[in-house]
């Protein structure tokens, strides 16, 4: 990634949590988790 840019990430389940899902911070079991980031800076 190069400065200023954005980028979507999409992690399937089974890299993610998975079938246990984590509750504490209210991710259902199976879910997809999707990003959206900006790299603001660099050094």
């Amino acid at each position: 990634m190069s400065k200023g840019e954005k980028a979507r990430l999409e992690i399937e389940p089974e890299w993610a949590y998975g079938k246990k899902g984590q509750p504490d911070a209210k991710i259902p079991p199976n879910a997809k988790l999707i990003f959206e980031v900006e790299l603001v800076d660099i050094d």
